[in-house]
């Protein structure tokens, strides 16, 4: 499984909990490096994800002008191996295919 697959994993999963994702939260708590190309992937796969932007303190105490993803929509887990786009591990690389 490739890198960006795994952080899209990660990202859908959590947002999946009902929880709102900071990129610095995806940085510095998560491991993943690019979470707005990430964030776009997921969209392109049909996935409804919000954008609330929001100033937040990092672990230094400097503050950031981060975004904030939220699911508003999501496709059941179900259909998930029947569409294969999340966990395709073709393409991915530019958001457009999974």
């Amino acid at each position: 499984m490739d890198e960006a697959l795994k952080h899209r994993v990660k990202i859908l999963e959590y947002l999946e909990q009902g929880k709102r994702l900071t990129t610095l939260y995806a940085r510095e708590e998560m491991g993943v490096m690019h979470p707005g190309a990430r964030v776009m992937e997921l969209r392109s796969s049909g996935y409804i994800i919000e954008t609330v932007l929001k100033t937040e303190k990092d672990a230094s105490g400097r503050p950031h002008r981060v975004a904030e993803y939220y699911l508003a929509e999501h496709k059941p887990i179900a259909n998930r191996a029947e569409q294969g786009d999340l966990f395709s591990e073709e393409g991915g690389q530019h958001g457009a295919n999974f």
